[in-house]
């Protein structure tokens, strides 16, 4: 393809300036526009060459949907894209021509910028990002090289004012639906990207992707250098300096801010930009992340996991997006969601995606013996060279290859690492960071797990504990499923893993676990098979249900170790052998349970003997024990509750803080619902408990909680009554849906104080009163929002509610 020079025309419109950068599929040059009289950016980008005709009009189309998004947005710091078209067989996007020094450059020349500074253009960068993210994209490539900072005399009111540029990565984003990939996807820049962004097969990007990227971006500011990529952190945490141990004069706010938004694990960031800018405002207090006990003495660490290569990427041939070390505005094409992918196609995705991943394996162990190779190749050398030396200078030369050889060594094993921790799914990272629960390597039997000769009509055998192991015999009478279950308390989200593997028997006998096991009647099982097929099944009210039919994987092999992993999170299930992705899917049967190791023969006669190792828990800490947000035991209005007399066609009353409990009279003209909603950003996760008391007025009278409300016609409303009844409604786009009908439950003390909470993960709402679990449901209308008290009242009734102790954590 020619380049453009000075003085080309296209479009018969845009005359070239001058070439402002140039990358291997691409240029961005500096443009006058004929028409209006104005500078401006032109990016041109070239397909790559050999590509077939129905890969072109695929991109084609592609390039015109992104860019016409990108066309939509209109926001004072992000630079605008005012037109785009095709030409001479490239594609082209005009762009506003900004003045003024990308921050990369900025902090090149001056090292450290002033606090105040940075913090005035992150409200700016963070407010943008909001606004992409409203309208369904992500930008994925925050970096100083992407931040321009206009000049002091810049057009009023934009002076020093930063603009967000480079949307090379950007991707549409489906809020409805944050698991959904790309087609076409950049890693991002590697200082400033999460770690779920180098996925480029199985990773999953959201609004806590950016936030990411800005908390890196604000760090490089502030400290005057780049933070570690996200893979050396995770292969070094020592790597990682705390913002303050650079720049001292930051202040702990700031860096709390600026570190929580940078957590490797998505859960533990921000969970989006407007949130992020309100930590950095002061509006959000930063919680420390708590210290949380093992419930268990007998827990051990988890030995490192063994080095796993990554899967061997492949790209997509297509436009490649982005021009690299360019200090101007460049937009360029989103890449599309990949919508509504049914779980058995990514299962074939995932088949293929491990297949290449033992294509790496392979690679690194040749590189390994490459390395090994080369040192020993030095080390002859060296013995050469000794042999014509002196004794003295033989001895430098032996330490030297020596020092040569294990270097060698060390590299190559860092590498297999960091290799390995990028190679894993997100959500086995995220699951990885939450506490241990439990660690056995069986060296002896401290959870009390059942040993000794067992049998009945079905099943003989024995199990014990020897060799480190947790060894288990068996012997059919006829098709069963048996279990062994050591004393441990029931969890509901988890992450489970153990080593398993069949010794002897039959290569149809089956071994595994079961997590969320209420009683012999209702629990998950998740096994394999020696012939190289994996289940998940569910009992659920004494019948069975095949969730995920036996389904062949490479990864299962006849006599080998198998390290076996689940991850629960809600209703959402993954699974995972030898820490390579499998399979995953939704259901809202069980919530919580026992978890146990456990085998299955399928006839009479079967025989199988199976080996358990390091078998370990890890569950999120308890809702209880998550970071606190606010607590009121309302001494005093520190929160801006709504006070004093009110009144409308509806009710009328008075709301008041006395005697240290929040007091709420209300008559009412009509049937209504009022509320009370304190200073506090809105959460989405989150535990929150009030106490509440009736102390006048009707048996009948509703008096609660509100959950997720974004506004009057979106809500929820988790309310009790004296009768001993609760129900919880959901109000959406003005309409009331009932999700819980009235329920009764005696947990409802009449006439006393009731302790209402409600811990909220996702979609997924647990309701108690008088720590009594009562209800729980799925419901996923509404994902966040603000939370306070409220009452309902029939026409002509009256109520006297007091509130005390309102508290709310969010992890």
């Amino acid at each position: 393809t020619v380049m453009l020079t000075t003085g080309d025309m296209i479009q018969n419109r845009y005359r070239i300036v001058s070439l402002l950068g140039q990358g291997g599929m691409g240029a961005v040059y500096r443009a006058w526009d004929t028409r209006l009289n104005i500078p401006l950016a032109l990016k041109e980008m070239t397909p790559q060459a050999g590509l077939d005709s129905n890969t072109l009009a695929q991109l084609r189309q592609q390039f015109q949907q992104e860019a016409a998004v990108l066309a939509r947005l209109n926001h004072p710091h992000l630079v605008r894209v005012t037109d785009f078209f095709e030409e001479g067989g490239n594609t082209y996007l005009v762009m506003d021509f900004v003045e003024g020094e990308n921050l990369a450059d900025r902090i090149a020349r001056q090292g450290p910028l002033p606090e105040a500074d940075v913090l005035t253009w992150a409200s700016q960068l963070l407010d943008a990002l909001a606004y992409c993210h409203d309208q369904g994209v992500l930008h994925r490539d925050v970096k100083p090289q992407n931040v321009v900072i206009r000049p002091d005399d810049a057009p009023p009111g934009a002076g020093g004012e930063a603009v967000l540029v480079d949307f090379g990565l950007v991707k549409l984003w489906d809020p409805s639906d944050p698991r959904t990939k790309t087609a076409m996807r950049g890693m991002g820049t590697p200082e400033y990207a999460p770690p779920e962004q180098y996925e480029a097969d199985a990773g999953h990007t959201d609004p806590r992707s950016d936030v990411y990227g800005v908390g890196a971006t604000l760090y490089h500011a502030l400290a005057g250098q780049a933070p570690p990529t996200a893979t050396l952190r995770m292969a070094n945490p020592e790597r990682f300096t705390p913002l303050r141990g650079l720049m001292p004069s930051v202040r702990p706010e700031t860096e709390a801010a600026i570190l929580k938004a940078m957590e490797l694990p998505r859960l533990q960031r921000w969970q989006d930009a407007r949130e992020m800018a309100q930590a950095l405002s002061g509006k959000v207090i930063v919680p420390a992340t708590p210290v949380v006990t093992p419930k268990y003495e007998k827990t051990r660490v988890l030995p490192g996991a063994q080095p796993v290569a990554p899967a061997q990427k492949k790209r997509i041939p297509g436009w490649i997006w982005a021009v690299g070390g360019l200090a101007v505005i460049l937009l360029c094409g989103a890449v599309l969601v990949l919508g509504g992918v049914a779980i058995r196609q990514a299962r074939i995705a995932q088949a293929t995606a491990t297949a290449q991943a033992q294509a790496q394996a392979q690679a690194t162990v040749a590189a390994q013996a490459r390395a090994t190779a080369t040192a020993r190749r030095i080390s002859q050398a060296t013995a050469t060279a000794e042999s014509q030396a002196t004794a003295t200078t033989q001895a430098r030369a032996t330490a030297t290859a020596q020092a040569r050889t294990e270097q060698a060594t060390a590299t190559a094993a860092a590498q297999a690492t960091v290799a390995a921790q990028v190679s894993m799914d997100s959500t086995l990272l995220e699951a990885l960071s939450w506490p241990l629960f439990l660690h056995d390597d069986f060296d002896a039997n401290e959870n009390d797990w059942p040993t000794g000769d067992y049998g009945d009509e079905l099943i003989e055998g024995s199990r014990r504990i020897t060799n480190d192991k947790y060894r288990w015999e068996a012997t059919a009478s006829g098709g069963v499923v048996w279990w062994a279950i050591p004393e441990l308390d029931p969890v509901s989200d988890l992450y489970l893993t153990v080593e398993g593997r069949q010794i002897s028997g039959d290569t149809d006998s089956q071994y595994g676990v079961v997590f969320r096991r209420v009683d012999r009647d209702n629990y998950y099982i998740f096994r394999v098979r020696d012939d190289g097929d994996y289940q998940l099944r569910v009992r659920y009210k004494g019948e069975w249900d095949t969730l995920i039919d036996w389904t062949a994987s490479h990864l299962i092999q006849a006599g080998a170790v198998h390290k076996l992993t689940v991850v629960a999170q809600s209703s959402h299930l993954t699974f995972y052998i030898n820490d390579q992705h499998i399979d995953e899917y939704t259901d809202t049967k069980l919530s919580t349970g026992e978890v146990t190791l456990v085998i299955g023969l399928d006839d009479a006669g079967d025989t199988g003997t199976f080996e358990f190792d390091n078998f370990e828990i890890r569950a999120p800490a308890e809702a209880s024990q998550w970071p606190l947000v606010l607590s009121d035991g309302f001494d005093a209005d520190e929160n801006n509750w709504r006070t004093g007399d009110y009144s409308d066609e509806r009710i009328t009353g008075n709301r008041s803080i006395s005697s240290g409990a929040y007091r709420w009279e209300a008559d009412a003209l009509d049937g209504a619902v009022w509320w009370s909603v304190p200073d506090i950003a809105s959460t989405s996760d989150l535990y929150l408990t009030v106490d509440a008391i009736r102390i006048g007025g009707v048996e009948d009278a509703r008096y609660g909680i509100v959950i997720s409300r974004v506004d009057n016609d979106n809500y929820g409303f988790f309310q009790v009554k004296d009768s001993q009844f609760f129900k919880f409604s959901v109000r959406y786009e003005g309409e009331w849906n009932t999700v819980l009908a009235w329920t009764e439950a005696s947990s409802i003390r009449p006439g006393k104080v009731n302790q209402i909470k409600t811990i909220v993960t996702g979609s997924h709402y647990a309701f108690y009163i008088n720590d009594q679990l009562v209800g729980e449901v799925d419901d996923d209308r509404l994902s966040r929002g603000e939370v306070g008290l409220a009452i309902e009242l029939d026409k002509g009734d009256t109520a006297i509610i007091e509130f005390d102790n309102f508290e709310v954590r969010a992890p």
